[in-house]
Order: structure tokens, then C-alpha cells, then sequence
């Protein structure tokens, strides 16, 4: 005798069997990925909805539960009750650190006003590069003006969250910057993502939404391990190239900051929608000292 099929899946939502996602109600979401397939948003337009500038992980408009999914779970795809009292903590910390209401407010329409300057001074050292990956590698690099530098805590919460916001809102990416056409992984990457030969498959969609980069693509196995803090029980043996398409919504690069018992201290980027199919090059195998 056949069983029925049960069609509710991850926290008893609906799962699609064509596509094999989740319904939430207000978007879809990706349990083989671990992510929400489009952005939150929010019924009045904000650049990041639900974000909390204290907590890095409210930024990506694609996670579960700001990547701590038994941390609770999310009944309609948008700000669950966790986020929503996270927000209100964040605010009050930030009125609290800067001495009042009206500093923290000044405080944050300054980070953004620098976080806007940041990301266009970016997006033209971007397109001065041209395709030339070296050029955009220096490029990405390059420190920007020092009056665009945050000098307080919450300058530098907003002018992060603005800077990511910002390209995804306007569908920006490196891709495009760097030229209308984007060339063969393999003959001209941008970045590089350290991993393993035998996982050449689950890069045939490109990095996974959420998926980080770096531009140096001559580290060791141990090398990249300890610098990009990698959470691997084994150090890579592999190292994927990386050409983002056009359109590709990019962040960073920023310093890779301890964790998981590595040092860390090297350059990454961020894809918060992925790289997408055909962006990720083969394999080159790396030594592992």
C-alpha cells in the first residue's frame, strides 16, 4: 500500500514539490541552500527591512532566522518576533551609546550619507578598472576617501548596512561594472573561493546566496584556512575562480575577523543573491602547506 505523501516540510510549511521550496507566505524558501530564494522586505520601502545595525547577520535579507535557524523559526517569511525586539535593542543600545536620540539620529543619517559616498566612489573605481581583473582586484582594494570613514560605532553600522543595501536595491554588481559581457571563469577571474575538488558539483549554479570570495588566489590550503577563518575540519585542497555576471550584487571587501578557531585577517567579498550559473570556474588543485 502507498503512503501519502506529507507535503508540510521545515517549521510545517508547504513545500513545493516541483521546485522542492518551502512557502512561507510572504516568499519562498530553499531548505538544500539554507536560504530565502528573493530579499525580505518590509510594506513600507526600506533599504534593509527588519535590520538591526549592532547585529551583522539582520543585514542579509536572504537568511533564516539571521542564520540561526534553532534559534526559533519565522511564521511568515518576514521579521520574526526575536528580530523585532533585536531592532528595538538595537536602537536603544545606540541612544544609549551615542548619549541621546538626536546624536544616535545624527549618527545614523551620517553613516549613511557616508555609506552612499562609499558605494559610489566604489562603483566608479569599479568601472575606471574596466575588465581588467588585476585592475579590479586593486580596485576593491584601494581605501576610500577619509572623509567617507565612519568615526563612531554607529556611523559604521549604517554605512555598512547602506553599502549593502544600496547595490542590491539597485541591482548593481561587479559584473556589470567591470564590462557588459563577463569573460570565461577561467580565463579572467575576479575572486576566488578555496574549498574542495570533490564539490566541483555544487558549484554548477554558481556560489550560493550569502557566498563569500577573496581576491587572492595563490593561498595554500593552510594559508586560506587560517586567514579566511574557514570553518573545514580539513584544510582545502582546491581553489574555485570566481567571475560574477552581469548584475551581480556585491559587498566588501572587509577584513575576515577570527572565528572558528582560525585568525583570520584576510580580504573577502560577499554575493547576499549568489553568483548564479556558469561563474564558478573549475577547480585548481592548491597544496596543503
Amino acid at each position: 500500500m502507498q503512503q501519502p505523501t506529507c507535503t508540510s516540510h521545515f517549521t510545517g510549511k508547504e513545500r513545493d514539490t516541483e521546485s522542492g521550496n518551502d512557502y512561507f507566505g510572504a516568499r519562498n524558501y530553499a531548505s538544500s541552500m539554507g536560504r530565502f530564494m528573493s530579499p525580505d522586505w518590509a510594506a513600507k520601502a526600506s533599504p534593509v527591512p527588519y535590520a538591526t545595525f549592532g547585529d551583522p547577520q539582520s543585514l542579509n535579507l536572504y537568511a533564516y532566522m539571521r542564520n540561526n535557524p534553532l534559534g526559533g523559526a519565522d511564521p511568515d517569511g518576514h521579521c520574526d518576533i526575536g528580530c523585532q525586539i533585536g531592532i528595538v535593542m538595537g536602537i536603544v543600545n545606540g541612544i544609549r551609546r551615542d548619549g541621546s536620540v538626536g546624536a544616535y539620529a545624527k549618527n545614523v543619517g551620517t553613516g549613511i550619507l557616508k555609506g552612499a559616498g562609499s558605494t559610489v566612489v566604489n562603483t566608479a573605481k569599479l568601472v575606471a578598472a574596466g575588465p581588467n581583473p588585476g585592475a579590479i582586484v586593486a580596485a576593491v582594494l584601494s581605501p576610500g576617501p577619509a572623509a567617507l570613514q565612519p568615526s563612531n560605532t554607529t556611523q559604521a553600522q549604517a554605512s555598512i548596512a547602506t553599502q549593502i543595501a544600496l547595490p542590491a536595491v539597485a541591482g548593481m554588481g561587479v559584473g556589470a561594472l567591470a564590462g557588459e559581457a563577463a569573460a570565461a571563469p577561467e580565463e579572467a577571474a575576479s575572486f576566488f573561493h578555496y574549498g574542495y575538488m570533490a564539490d566541483e558539483a555544487n558549484f554548477a549554479g554558481g556560489l550560493r546566496a550569502g557566498g563569500f570570495a577573496t581576491t587572492d588566489g595563490g593561498l595554500t590550503g593552510s594559508e586560506a584556512q587560517s586567514t579566511l577563518a574557514l570553518p573545514h575540519a580539513t584544510v582545502p585542497d582546491a581553489v574555485y575562480p570566481v567571475t560574477p555576471g552581469s548584475g551581480t550584487p556585491m559587498t566588501g571587501p572587509t577584513t575576515v575577523q577570527p572565528e572558528f578557531g582560525q585568525p583570520g585577517g584576510g580580504q573577502q567579498v560577499q554575493f547576499p543573491q549568489g553568483t548564479g550559473p556558469g561563474t564558478v570556474g573549475p577547480p585548481k588543485p592548491i597544496p596543503p602547506q
